[in-house]
Parts: structure tokens; sequence; C-alpha cells
């Protein structure tokens, strides 16, 4: 459990920090950590954050926050040699970036040595990027938005991409959907279909995804599935088990299955309570994604046939 520092957690917040440092440095300086002295006074006094993981009644991990003009930065980052490999850091990660979101910080700041690949690595890990460093340290930054924002704009693009292929669609009559343009083009009916399966298989292996220890961030990628997902002029070949095979009769039917499996996606999103980007599962072109990423993919698929929607129907003129 992440919760706020208390004062009965002082000597036991102390002690995580401490032993993690001696692990590390072997030796402490005690002019080097006279704010742990009185955590209280150090952080929540002074309108700062300081946060405890707590297993069975024990403290195992800190997290200070401290916020300055324009960014948050996070200090005294520790958890229990024990209670490593737990996913306990990355849940008190999760829980400085929420309290810095909720004060309208965007961006968030870690400060460690170049020695200490650990931390490194759970930094970078976790999606932050070297700015700069000084003499000691290297300083490394985290541009992000709540989780509720993220959930927010997901559902919103899910929603935004089922009203443009409603759109798209609107006031075709049975016969025109099912007529192709040209040998070789999808008609409209093919079309739907396409969205209509793809969202549900696609939907099938958020539900098969498999934990990660860590979140698995990738920023750039994600800006990428956006932008190249509403790119028609970049073809992208059907995966097989998405490709058109008359497994409707009528448009009306293809619209309906594709609205049924679409509010399906939207109901996981507003009631899934875990990291997006920490659970991993397959896409059938791409390979390796986070949900995170999946559900991107998705958002914009819909999107992408409409476009083709209208193209078929400017052909036919319909």
């Amino acid at each position: 459990m992440i919760r706020q520092f208390e004062p009965k957690d002082q000597e036991e917040a102390r002690t995580v920090v401490l032993e993690g440092l001696r692990e590390h440095f072997g030796v402490l300086d005690p002019s080097l950590n006279s704010d742990l002295e009185d955590i209280e006074a150090s952080f929540i006094a002074k309108g700062d954050d300081f946060y405890v993981a707590e297993n069975d009644g024990r403290i195992v991990g800190t997290a200070g926050l401290l916020f300055g003009e324009g960014r948050a930065r996070i200090v005294r980052m520790s958890v229990a040699q024990s209670r490593r490999k737990r996913r306990i850091a990355t849940a008190l990660l999760e829980q400085c970036i929420e309290s810095a979101a909720q004060r309208g910080f965007r961006e968030i700041w870690a400060y460690t040595q170049p020695e200490w690949p650990d931390a490194v690595s759970f930094y970078s890990g976790s999606g932050f990027e070297q700015v700069g460093r000084d003499e000691i340290d290297i300083h490394l930054r985290l541009l992000f938005v709540s989780k509720t924002h993220e959930k927010r704009d997901l559902i919103d693009g899910l929603r935004s991409g089922r009203d443009a292929l409603l759109n798209a669609i609107t006031g075709l009559t049975e016969d025109a959907a099912s007529h192709s343009p040209a040998a070789g083009r999808w008609s409209v009916l093919q079309c739907v279909e396409h969205v209509a399966v793809a969202e549900d298989y696609l939907l099938s292996q958020i539900a098969a995804a498999t934990r990660s220890p860590v979140p698995v961030v990738h920023k750039e990628r994600e800006s990428k599935i956006l932008e190249r997902g509403l790119d028609r002029t970049r073809k992208i070949p059907s995966p097989d088990v998405a490709r058109p095979a008359g497994r409707f009769q009528t448009l009306s039917e293809a619209v309906e299955y594709f609205l049924v499996s679409r509010q399906r996606t939207i109901d996981f999103v507003e009631n899934c309570a875990e990291d997006l980007r920490a659970l991993l599962t397959d896409h059938p072109i791409i390979g390796k994604v986070n949900v995170h990423e999946m559900l991107l993919m998705m958002s914009v698929h819909p999107h992408r046939h409409a476009k083709q929607i209208n193209e078929v129907r400017s052909a036919l003129g319909s």
C-alpha cells in the first residue's frame, strides 16, 4: 500500500533510505542526510510530499516529492533490499506522478549518479530522458499527463473513431454498401467487416496480456501510431485474421457487431485500474506492444477506414 508519510513512520522510513544509501556507498556522511532526521518538518511542513510503501505493517519503500517552479522532483526513492523486484518502486513513482499532476505539474525530475545502474535503469525504463548533468548526478526528466487524463483521452479517442465510422456510412443503402468500386478494392461492407473483426480480435489480445515488472514506455512510438494510423497514403496490409470473408450479410449487422465490440473496449479502459503500459500483448503486424499502444491503434483504426469508405462512396457516386 502506498500512502502519505505519517509521523509514526519516521524511524522506519529513515532506516529504509539510509540502508539503501549504505548498500551503495558503504559509508554514510551524516551531514548529507539531515532531512531524514525529521521527515515531517523537512517535507510535509514545507508543502512537499513524502510517501511510504507499507507491507505487512512495515515500511518497505519511500519517495519524497519536492515542488519547485514549473517542475516536481523525486528524492529519497528507496526500497528495502528484501522487497525489490515487486513493483514497489513503480507504485511509488506512479503515486508521485499522479500527485504532481494533481498540482498542475507536467514534468517530474530525478537526479541520480551514473554509477548507480539500477537507479538509472529504473528511471530510463519508466520513460525518463537524460536532459543534463552536474559534477555528481545525471538529470532525468519525465513529461507526463495524469492517468486520469490519459484514460479520458483514450476513451475520447475510442468514441471519436466510432463516430467517424458511423458518419462515413450515414445514408448508405445496403445495396450500395455491398458494391466494390473496382476489382481488388473493398466494398463499404467489407471495410466495416474488417474494422469490426479487428476490434474484436485486438480486444481478445488485450484480455490475454501479461504483466511486465515495470511499465514499457515508448513515447515516440505512441506518437507514430497516431500519425501513421491516420495516414491513408501509407498502405498497411490487413492481417489474415481481420480480412473480409463474408462474415456479415448486411451492413447493419456488421455495424452492430462493431458497436458492441467498441463499447466493450471503452468499458475495459474505464474499469481497468492497472498501468496499461505494464500490460504486454501481441499485435498481428507490429508484434510485442503494451496495451496503451494497442488502444491507440484501436482508436485510430476506424478513422482510417472512414476515410477509405468515403473514397469508395465517391468512386461509386453513393
